[in-house]
């Protein structure tokens, strides 16, 4: 049946792939009816480069299978088989085993060969802990013949000691392997050590993301020879279920690590110690995320760190997000920040800073001008705790650098900041008490006028008033700059047409998100048509804690067959657990193959008539002009122009 579905558009179906020479294969020409015969069970064939592809799943977290017959399921696995085994102009694979195959995952895994020419393997969410025997023969049949990986995830598996065995084997056999994920892996803590002895031999070795389900106790040694031997690795990331022990020193005289994240919990004094030590002496190192977890009884544990801190010469960020933060460390810690002349980024948020310690760290960015962003995370309290801290946001050049999520009880100062024009990045406020509805009003009739706001959101305990809504309304239609807007607080039909109205004609937001909107038959209509005309939004996130909502969500496929540009799509019930629909997934997908073709028309690896029809409906979308800057670094600028010129030689 899918060999006719082909057949019927012109289109080969078994003929042999003609890549070779610098020759490009015919099933470049024909992306696009094969990706309408492999969904809605999620493949997609892009062309990433002149004459390859990547075969992609949809990234979505594991559903019941899809409302399709499963003959065509099955069906779909099949031909996704026949492609890999017998394609060599793919050479790039993505997978989500739980989205596209389910139950049938190891017929797939025994059956596919991921010959020499694969250059990123991609394996996610796939092989449950009660089949790490199955993991063993996809790690000795699926990798055993790739020659040239330059990337390799696997994220999920249970790995024996045999398994691991032909992982390691085949680190040894991909000398130009660049990057290896290993994420919520669990194995022995023998086998963890073995793995890192192996990445130790990996010459070209450039980024390293790990994260073992498991306790590792000490310092691996094969963990400190893979940071004093290996010479290539630019970033690491290095994740362990519980306290974690970590050779700072010997990055001491690394010379090519430029990113370090460690994790879950650092509280050993030693380590503490031999991080300070290692921040005054490498000074290549130049972003660090580390959680520094002591006990009150034990705070003088951060002073090695904070010593070193201050005579750190490249570090441009650090996240202490995970950190406990004292009042006692805080002075001391902001100390070492005021001094520290290359810091242009630190995060310090965590769920105890308190009104003190955010002052503290606040009056840093008075005499630190090269700091730009600082991250408190949630200040929460009474407004007489934050009264320094109001101080200091009303000095110039203060505000615009403030990142923090605010309790209700604060907004009251947030309105006085806005009054005196003192600009804030993001206005994020979130609580469970009531919010008075008078205050709601002044805040955002406030907000209306500031166009510096890059995103908005609001967890609020009150039903927005018209009012709000207007003044929402007008944020949205005049703002150039704000991106995301987060909307979770009731809001009613007329209230939630005014919004409707306002995102209609928004032309800078990218995501939003709303939750506890009460829809009815005319606020559905709006919204469904505001989805219809808006070519900016990429990403909507949408709650249903009431029937009426589901009216929206079957409603979505009518807008999604004009809209283009909308290409992920978060459906939620009230308990935050997500609700699949794969009524929809085709024409997201159908929009993502469009982004697809049309940046591939762009940059000249697609000429037809259909990828020049999507480059034309798409032409400086927000979706097309990211694929391209994610595809060529370029700036928007340069891509702005570059697409004008197109469009030009196309009317010629």
């Amino acid at each position: 049946m899918k060999k006719q579905q082909l057949a019927n558009q012109d289109c080969p179906f078994d003929d042999p792939c003609t890549a070779c020479d610098g020759r490009s294969c015919w099933l470049l020409n024909y992306q696009g009816p094969w990706n309408e015969l492999l969904n809605p069970g999620g493949p997609e064939l892009r062309c990433y480069a002149p004459g390859r592809l990547f075969l992609t799943t949809l990234p979505l977290p594991p559903p019941e299978l899809p409302a399709v017959a499963e003959a065509d399921y099955v069906g779909n696995v099949l031909v996704v088989l026949w492609l890999l085994n017998n394609h060599r102009c793919i050479d790039r694979i993505h997978i989500n085993t739980d989205v596209m195959f389910g139950d049938i995952a190891e017929v797939f895994y025994r059956l596919v060969q991921l010959g020499p020419h694969f250059k990123l393997i991609k394996m996610v969410r796939w092989l449950q802990t009660e089949e790490a025997k199955m993991n063993d023969e996809v790690l000795t049949l699926t990798l055993a013949n790739t020659r040239n990986l330059e990337s390799l995830t696997l994220s999920g598996p249970v790995l024996s000691q045999f398994a691991m065995a032909n992982l390691c084997q085949v680190f040894f056999l991909n000398e130009n392997i660049g990057y290896v994920s290993l994420t919520n892996v669990t194995m022995s803590a023998q086998c963890a050590q073995v793995i890192l002895a192996a990445l130790n031999e990996c010459q070209n070795l450039k980024n390293v993301d790990i994260d073992f389900r498991i306790a590792i106790p000490g310092v691996p040694k094969a963990l400190t020879d893979l940071l004093t031997r290996n010479t290539s690795i630019q970033k690491l990331s290095y994740l362990v279920d519980t306290a974690i022990r970590f050779p700072f020193k010997a990055l001491s005289r690394n010379r090519t690590l430029k990113m370090l994240c460690v994790g879950r919990f650092l509280c050993d004094e030693e380590d503490i110690g031999s991080l300070g030590y290692m921040l005054r002496r490498n000074k290549h190192l130049q972003v660090l995320s580390v959680p520094v977890c002591t006990s009150e009884r034990h705070t003088e544990q951060w002073f090695p760190f904070i010593e070193g801190l201050k005579e750190s010469v490249g570090l441009v960020e650090l996240d202490l997000h995970r950190s406990i933060i004292l009042d006692e460390i805080a002075g001391p810690l902001a100390a070492a920040l005021r001094v520290n002349t290359t810091l242009c980024k630190v995060n310090v948020g965590t769920n105890n800073l308190t009104g003190k310690a955010a002052k503290c760290f606040t009056e840093v960015l008075i005499t630190n001008t090269v700091l730009k962003e600082l991250w408190l995370g949630r200040l929460d309290g009474k407004m007489t705790e934050f009264a320094d801290l109001y101080r200091l946001l009303e000095q110039p050049g203060v505000s615009e650098r403030v990142y923090a999520q605010f309790c209700p009880a604060l907004m009251a100062m947030l309105i006085r900041l806005l009054r005196e024009n003192r600009c804030l990045p993001e206005i994020n406020i979130a609580g469970t008490e009531p919010s008075p509805p008078e205050l709601v009003n002044l805040l955002l009739f406030t907000v209306k006028a500031d166009l510096t706001l890059t995103s908005l959101k609001l967890s609020l305990v009150t039903n927005l008033s018209s009012r709000s809504a207007q003044s929402l309304a007008i944020l949205f239609k005049d703002s150039k700059v704000l991106k995301t807007v987060e909307l979770s607080m009731t809001v009613m039909s007329l209230e939630i047409q005014l919004l409707s109205e306002g995102l209609q004609e928004s032309t800078s937001i990218l995501k939003l998100r709303v939750r506890s909107w009460c829809f009815d038959e005319n606020s559905t209509s709006d919204f469904i048509n505001m989805l219809k005309k808006n070519r900016y939004i990429v990403h909507l996130i949408l709650f249903k804690p009431r029937v009426e909502t589901v009216d929206v969500v079957k409603k979505l496929l009518e807008a999604l067959e004009d809209n283009y540009t909308l290409l992920t799509i978060d459906l939620f019930d009230d308990n935050f657990s997500r609700v699949m629909n794969f009524d929809i997934l085709p024409l997201l997908c159908r929009n993502y193959c469009r982004v697809t073709r049309a940046a591939a028309f762009l940059q000249g690896t697609l000429a037809d008539q259909e990828a020049a029809d999507d480059f034309r409906n798409l032409a400086l979308s927000t979706p097309l002009l990211e694929r391209v800057r994610e595809a060529t670094e370029s700036s928007e600028e340069d891509i702005t122009a570059a697409i004008t010129k197109k469009l030009e030689d196309m009317d010629l």
